[in-house]
């Protein structure tokens, strides 16, 4: 569901980033002109398109990065903490511990 709201405002902003990379010129002859014939149509389409795709890789590469980043130094500040967890509360049955080197036992015979 989160999504459905995001969709319109991410287009929008990709086509917008896309824009400052390849300005369009929205003339209202070119406007009008699309409405009749069908090679100006496909002209201003190609153009939003290819604004679109320029913002849509730049804003992957941009959020992309920033997300790897702030996860990077998240995970090397609180990486002694979350071990220590782990090992502390992440407790595994011995029971579950031996299905599993059974059934990795079994299917290496198969």
């Amino acid at each position: 569901m989160f999504f459905m709201w995001a969709f319109p405002l991410m287009f929008y902003l990709n086509t917008v980033v896309g824009g400052y990379i390849f300005p369009l010129d929205f003339d209202q002859t070119l406007l009008q002109s699309a409405d009749e014939n069908l090679d100006n149509r496909l002209e201003l389409g190609a153009k939003v398109g290819k604004n679109f795709l320029t913002g849509m890789f730049l804003n992957s590469f941009l959020f992309g990065s920033i997300l790897y980043i702030a996860s990077y130094y998240i995970i090397n500040q609180y990486r002694g903490f979350l071990l220590h967890y782990i090992y502390k509360k992440w407790t595994v049955k011995k029971q579950i511990i031996s299905s599993i080197s059974t059934f990795i036992f079994n299917c290496k015979t198969i």
